[in-house]
């Protein structure tokens, strides 16, 4: 086929001219797979005139990388903090409102909750900072209801990493004082074995953290079999950079990755719906980036089968700024739990204030475009605007207004407290008892539980 092209499909070299495919004529297949799996390049060959350079560019991005995870444990970078500090925190308001309800109802639930960390790594940085599971770890032990309750499984299917979390975790201060002794397998995620892990309908309210180097490993269907079951919650963390590069590619091996991860037809269509973006630049990329979150997102909803499935991520972006390397994304059938996240989250933001941004981004002044497309800023206004359209017509209370919107926005609950109280101050909304009737908290009036709040039709709210 190479042979009827009129121009190279990378560098559009016309090829008519007779010595320019001379004795070395386009690269191999081979070496046109390792160009586009280790370049930004994406093309069906390259010609004598480009394919030398971007073989040697493949080549020395191939090293680099090599060289990133041989030393991805020596030291603790501000992203690895801040997704682990966010996973450590969850598991605490997780733990604690769980176990409460054990407490009250001890015939309803089973007697202990299970924390599962499938990619779990070595437990400690070479520079000595604990990452993920001992953070956990140490969470449990220190706490002496959880020591009763919390039952840790570990899962790292390399070796040698395997042995030292083993090492880590036996040598740790306080492990003889946890009713359930920490399981570590050394196994690989998608195998039968770890689907088994959560197959038992009998098994304890879980809370599942999977964070693979790259991609690989992650599987919609193996969360949406976690989901299904009571009290179970998902938190992933994948390489957004690497999805984007593969979602295209030809190889058979990483197009059954995308597969595994979004599923054969919504693959397809993801693909399509990236093939129709037609805009350039910083524009293009925030649409690709957008698109893809929302298939991860929506691919796992489906596969659940749950109308109550929530789900919110957090956006990791490179030293400059200027690009997205990763996304968390939490998911979960508990109202309680999403709006924990999403507090926890914002704590975490690199931007703060009403409608802020989820994502740590060390060079906040960088990519307006993305941030605009994106997550669009979502000032106070915007809120009042939504909630008069969203509950036209309706009168209900604080909490259930709250509780019906707030799984469509990224607002925290005082966003929508200081909403409703400016649709209140211009007159737009009626709210039972009035504001002067009503005590004041912080020089605002508040909304009890019983404070009923009315929209107006939008006809008659324009008129």
């Amino acid at each position: 086929m190479l042979a009827y092209l009129e121009n190279c499909p990378n560098c559009q070299t016309p090829i008519s001219q007779p010595s320019l495919f001379a004795n070395i004529g386009y690269l191999t297949p081979e070496q046109t797979s390792f160009v586009n799996e280790f370049t930004r390049a994406k093309s069906l060959s390259f010609c004598q005139a480009c394919g030398p350079k971007m073989l040697a560019k493949a080549r020395t991005n191939q090293r680099k990388r090599a060289w990133k995870s041989a030393n991805f444990f020596e030291e603790q970078k501000k992203h690895s903090l801040i997704k682990a500090t966010i996973v450590d925190h969850y598991f605490d308001g997780w733990a604690n409102i769980l176990i409460g309800h054990m407490q009250r109802y001890p015939n309803r639930f089973s007697p202990r909750l299970v924390y599962a960390d499938l990619f779990a790594g070595q437990g400690r940085y070479d520079d000595g900072q604990e990452s993920t599971p001992l953070k956990i770890l140490a969470r449990v032990i220190e706490n002496p209801k959880f020591r009763q309750y919390v039952h840790l499984v570990l899962n790292e299917k390399d070796e040698k990493t395997f042995s030292r979390l083993q090492e880590e975790v036996a040598s740790y201060p306080g492990l003889e004082t946890l009713k359930y002794r920490p399981v570590i397998t050394n196994l690989v995620v998608g195998s039968k074995e770890v689907t088994e892990l959560f197959n038992d309908t009998k098994r304890a309210p879980t809370l599942v953290f999977a964070d693979p180097w790259g991609y690989k490993g992650l599987s919609i269907d193996l969360f949406a079999s976690i989901l299904r079951k009571p009290g179970c919650e998902v938190i992933f963390f994948f390489n957004y950079n690497r999805i984007n590069a593969a979602i295209h590619h030809s190889d058979k091996s990483l197009r059954k990755t995308m597969e595994l991860l979004f599923g054969e037809k919504r693959t397809e269509l993801l693909r399509q719906e990236l093939d129709a973006i037609t805009d350039q630049g910083q524009i293009r990329s925030a649409k690709r980036e957008k698109a893809i979150v929302n298939a991860v997102e929506q691919a796992l909803k489906e596969s659940v089968g749950a109308s109550n499935l929530y789900t919110i991520d957090f956006r990791f972006r490179d030293e400059h700024g200027s690009r997205t390397t990763h996304h968390l994304i939490f998911a979960t059938t508990d109202k309680r739990g999403y709006a924990l996240m999403k507090e926890i989250m914002a704590g975490q933001s690199t931007s703060a204030g009403t409608g802020q941004l989820f994502e740590h981004n060390p060079n906040p002044g960088c990519g307006p475009v993305q941030q605009l497309l994106i997550q669009e800023p979502r000032p106070l206004e915007i809120l009042a605007k939504q909630l008069q359209s969203f509950f036209a017509g309706k009168e209900l209370t604080y909490p259930d207004l709250h509780n019906q919107h707030q799984f469509t926005t990224k607002y925290l609950e005082k966003d929508y407290r200081k909403a409703v109280l400016l649709l209140e101050e211009q007159g737009l909304i009626t709210v039972t008892p009035s504001r002067p009737l009503r005590p004041k908290r912080l020089g605002q009036p508040t909304l009890g539980e019983r404070v009923l709040i009315k929209f107006p039709n939008l006809a008659s709210n324009s008129s």
